[in-house]
């Protein structure tokens, strides 16, 4: 592929959050290749020349909406399209329409009047994959051609733009890797789903920055009526932990805003002068804090039966009987942390031994947004989720994508009678409306890929400095003193076999509840 005209320096795109895309191609199976690999990327709405061509005000109106559209254009559209030029070079005059031409270059004439070209000899599936990967800076654009300057005038055209970090896709079967081993991942999965040991899944591997294997399997549920997809979202629950709080955490201390070695109390005022007061955030996010691993606030909840939210539940003198009143959860949890007794693992050299906790990850959301001034999901979404391009990643899923592409997680029939689909399962997390530090992030196997190629790219991703290589080394690594745990995330360990035997003793990881695991 070569890119033959970048005069506004669009290549390599790396700020995905500051622009709208779309693209403009055939309805065939090359260029259906070509829209799911710029899905892979970033979000984009997608647009056919049957469409564009039908209405020619509709048409280039609706496109100039965006900020890039993506014209991906073959010789037999270019020589049986009347009139596909002229109405291009108009959404160009609002729009940047970048233009990737396929086929005989002697038609790249009829482009000129377009800032950025790329081209490519063929329109295959695999030009296809390639092309896109090239747009997102996956990989370099070294390519060149011999094309004409003026009539009489021949000379090499070629832009070399470097990769800048982002996952890559092979476009043939990587001889590094064993395939055979790979398709007994295949086999464990469909025998897992046939033991109905889960309805469907995903199963996502990247080695050296591309990715070998990216599958979906099975249903959403046991009725087998709705396929997993690539885009299907799934509660992850306490992968929030590593993939919410953890960097939201990350950023502060990046921002000289909090130290893992301060006290709670210094950030939150109403730990002060309770026996929580000396908290380390450090201890919190290792899990030896002291706090007890979990308590079921939920059961001091009844759901308002006219609304969505819940209301508290208060005792009345005959047994069994209740009255409800409206409460702030946020604050009335808090107090039941502050108020909680320590677990029983204090040791004699003072400390406490490791106990998992959801109520450290609880109290630490409500630490890292006092100090952003923010809720921690529109935060993340800002600063995290959407310049990496994790557009499937985020709190309050119905409030995002329509509930077909969401797994559902439970039928509880102890406290929210019925299923639980497009809402947090933790139920803790309910009462939070969804948004805590513990559980209620919603991911699928794909975002999650690129956030964990981020940290082994040392805090680098689509050429944009997330965190510095020190910061990344720091969460990952055991505090001193931890028995077990990094900064929130979970680290091989032999005794209890969290991890392959073949894991690096460098690696780190996390699980979630409901079966998700990174």
């Amino acid at each position: 592929v070569a890119l033959l005209r970048n005069e506004k320096d669009i290549f390599p795109i790396r700020n995905l959050d500051q622009f709208n895309f779309s693209s403009l191609s055939n309805k065939d199976q090359i260029d259906q290749t070509f829209r799911n690999y710029l899905d892979k990327y970033a979000q984009v709405a997608h647009y056919d020349f049957e469409y564009f061509l039908a209405d020619q005000e509709r048409g280039v109106r609706i496109l100039n909406h965006f900020d890039i559209v993506f014209a991906k254009i073959s010789s037999d559209e270019l020589n049986d399209s009347d009139g596909l030029i002229e109405r291009l070079e108009r959404v160009n005059e609002k729009s940047e329409v970048v233009v990737i031409y396929t086929g005989d270059k002697k038609n790249l004439r009829m482009l000129d009047n377009f800032s950025t070209v790329l081209f490519a000899p063929e329109n295959t599936i695999n030009f296809s994959k390639l092309i896109t990967q090239n747009i997102f800076g996956a990989r370099e654009i070294s390519g060149r051609i011999l094309g004409f300057t003026s009539p009489d005038t021949l000379r090499v055209m070629r832009h070399f733009i470097p990769s800048i970090g982002r996952l890559s896709y092979d476009l043939k079967e990587n001889r590094d890797v064993n395939q055979d081993r790979l398709f007994e991942i295949d086999i464990l999965v469909r025998d897992a789903i046939q033991l109905k040991s889960f309805p469907g899944c995903q199963v996502f591997m990247a080695k050296n920055g591309k990715v070998i294997y990216n599958k979906s399997f099975g249903y959403l549920t046991y009725d087998s009526i709705m396929a997993v997809e690539e885009q299907t979202v799934y509660d992850v629950a306490s992968i929030t932990k590593v993939v919410a709080t953890v960097p939201s955490l990350m950023f502060l201390n990046e921002w000289n805003k909090v130290s893992v070695s301060d006290s709670i109390s210094l950030h939150i005022s109403d730990y002060k002068g309770t026996d929580k007061a000396g908290l380390k955030i450090q201890d919190l996010l290792a899990h030896q804090s002291g706090l007890k691993s979990y308590y079921p606030f939920w059961r001091n909840a009844e759901e308002d039966p006219e609304g969505d939210d819940f209301r508290l539940k208060l005792p009345r003198r005959r047994r069994y009987k209740y009255k409800s009143l409206v409460v702030d959860w946020e604050d009335s949890i808090q107090n039941w942390i502050i108020s909680s007794k320590f677990n029983s693992l204090k040791e004699d050299v003072g400390g406490y031994g490791y106990l998992y906790s959801d109520l450290g990850f609880m109290s630490l959301k409500n630490l890292t947004e006092s100090k952003l001034n923010q809720s921690i999901d529109v935060f993340l979404d800002q600063n995290l989720y959407g310049p990496l391009g994790m557009n499937s990643t985020g709190f309050k899923p119905l409030c995002r994508w329509p509930i077909d592409i969401i797994a559902p997680t439970e039928d509880d029939v102890y406290w929210r009678n019925g299923l639980v689909w497009g809402k947090v399962h933790d139920r803790n997390a309910a009462l939070l409306d969804g948004v805590s530090g513990h559980a209620g992030l919603f991911s699928n196997a794909s975002d999650l890929g690129k956030y964990m190629q981020m940290h082994l790219q040392d805090g680098y991703y689509g050429g944009r400095n997330y965190f510095s290589k020190e910061t990344i080394q720091k969460f990952t690594s055991r505090p001193e003193g931890s028995e077990r745990r990094a900064l929130g995330w979970d680290r091989p360990d032999i005794a209890v076999e969290n991890a392959s035997k073949y894991a690096s003793e460098k690696a780190f990881g996390h699980s979630g509840f409901t079966g998700t695991i990174v």
